[in-house]
């Protein structure tokens, strides 16, 4: 057989060495890059083409090895099913529909296409998935899964941002969580997504989340915690701990072991596994993908898809959980708290606790109609009809400040100084006139203000905006406590210039020191 692979990126590369360690010989490579071109050549001694036409013309493949970025996976799979071409494709991460087409032209042919399923024929889950069937831990009650690796270290020798895996569309932890559903979903079965909560926490160079936690339902009760994120490093993450009624099983990626105790056992039994073959650069052995090109390769052989352990149907249901976790409440939080183990053996949440992204609730008025502002505090949501955020506090001084930092900074410096914040309360950076007199009388409603602080950084926010508007607001709701203001950064001069030249009686700061110390002073006479 002749085998093309296309796209000669790591994973490409990858791919040649897996046909060559399985005695192929006839293997050629096609990349629109030169360089990759040229090191396949240099490497693995294989004919390259610049163009998908001259590699059919010049070469015709029986066989397609599929490595490119997954938003071509479906371009060039078609292109071979047309042409009768056996098709090994790696994981999907986006066109679930497309995937579904093909899957249902392939049924009544003999053409052999397949999707990736690596982790399948790693030892670690291949020893869970024996452990569970055996029943060695009684029934599966509940797993918590985390994997991980920093985005950077995926690819060391490019910057990330050429690389697919930061495209919010096919970002890392997007690619890596159909990823590992593919074996968990072979041994638990197809889960119910609860809810994902996905977000960026690190300042890596990539427009994409880079930590998602899913919250799985699967069937007969198991419920499952799988976080998949792109932040661990020097060394990678891979650890897994499934709870049953009579046991637990851990595995263990970087001791590259499974273990497993009952309640018939005193100690625990381990299986440590062997490394395997770690070419330079890549984290993962080769030992896993050759298997998987194998079973690839024997389904080729007698033409039945069937024979391989993944379907394209199969990863069109994973990707529909994906799509179903990402987009089906916009959770920013889920909290499960208390969460019993009934005298049946089923999990039962007692009490939970979900919150949701303001800015999605127009996709889902079904949840927004669950809302009740009589559990609300009036203030917090008069604030948020304004996109202030606001906390009421304790104390007696009053707080408006840009920046959430800036804000926790001032708090800090007043409690500092011997006084109490009344409140938390940032104006953001695109604070207008209005803004600034209804974040005014929303601090104003609580009796118990005696003097108020305005800390206004001035980068995104101009100083002679909030200015204005501390004017206009002090003017509108004939504000009578003392006010002290501090403003530095874009336009201060200008801004400081409005307050003087407003005739009202405000204290102006020139440091955070010095405001601090202003406000608790005019708050203590106010007493």
């Amino acid at each position: 057989m002749k085998f093309l692979v296309i796209g000669l990126g790591s994973m490409g590369k990858r791919r040649v060495r897996n046909l060559i360690a399985l005695d192929c010989d006839n293997i050629a490579g096609f990349d629109i890059r030169p360089d990759r071109r040229k090191y396949s050549n240099s490497e693995y001694n294989i004919v390259t083409f610049k163009s998908l036409e001259s590699a059919i013309n010049k070469f015709n493949p029986d066989v397609f090895i599929i490595s490119t970025p997954p938003e071509f996976h479906m371009e060039y799979a078609n292109f071979a099913f047309d042409r009768k071409i056996h098709c090994f494709i790696e994981g999907s991460v986006v066109d679930a529909d497309k995937i579904l087409e093909l899957s249902q032209k392939i049924k009544e042919t003999d053409t052999v296409i397949v999707p990736s399923c690596t982790m399948r024929f790693y030892p670690g889950p291949m020893k869970i998935k024996e452990l569970v069937e055996q029943g060695v831990v009684g029934k599966p009650l509940n797993f918590n899964y985390q994997t991980g690796q920093y985005l950077p270290d995926w690819h060391p020798w490019e910057d990330i941002e050429d690389f697919y895996v930061s495209n919010p569309e096919t970002g890392g932890c997007r690619e890596i969580v159909p990823f590992e559903l593919t074996w968990l979903n072979d041994i638990f079965g197809y889960p119910k997504p609860l809810a994902c909560v996905k977000r960026k926490l690190t300042d890596m160079n990539a427009d994409i989340d880079d930590i998602y936690h899913c919250l799985l339902s699967y069937p007969a009760g198991v419920i499952g915690n799988l976080t998949v994120e792109v932040i661990s490093r020097p060394r990678t993450t891979r650890e897994f701990r499934l709870i049953g009624t009579d046991g637990e099983i851990v595995f263990d990626g970087e001791a590259n072991s499974v273990k497993y105790i009952n309640s018939s056992m005193e100690e625990w039994k381990v299986a440590v596994f062997n490394k395997g073959t770690l070419e330079d650069q890549y984290i993962n052995p080769e030992e896993p993908y050759i298997e998987e090109i194998r079973s690839f390769l024997m389904a080729v052989k007698i033409k039945k898809t069937a024979c391989y352990p993944n379907s394209l149907f199969d990863d069109y249901k994973v990707l529909q959980n994906l799509y179903k976790l990402f987009n089906s409440t916009d959770a920013s939080l889920v909290e499960i708290n208390p969460l019993i183990l009934t005298t049946e053996n089923h999990f039962l949440a007692l009490d939970a606790k979900m919150s949701f992204d303001d800015n999605s609730l127009f996709r889902h008025s079904e949840i927004e109609v669950l809302r009740d502002l009589d559990e609300e505090d009036r203030l917090v949501t008069q604030a948020s009809k304004y996109d202030l955020s606001y906390v009421p506090l304790d104390g007696n001084i009053g707080c408006l400040v840009n920046g959430a930092g800036l804000a926790m900074a001032t708090m800090d410096i007043i409690k500092l100084y011997g006084g109490n914040p009344a409140n938390f309360l940032d104006v953001g950076g695109g604070a207008t006139t209005e803004k600034v007199t209804e974040a005014f009388k929303i601090m104003l409603s609580n009796t118990n203000l005696r003097a108020i602080l305005v800390n206004i950084f001035g980068g995104i926010m101009r100083c002679d905006v909030i200015a204005s508007g501390v004017v206009k607001a002090a003017r509108e709701v004939k504000l009578t406590l003392p006010l002290v203001v501090r403003l530095e950064g874009t336009n201060a001069d200008l801004g400081k210039r409005i307050l003087t030249e407003s005739g009202l009686e405000i204290i102006s700061a020139s440091s955070m020191d010095d405001a601090a110390r202003n406000v608790v002073t005019a708050a203590s006479k106010g007493e």
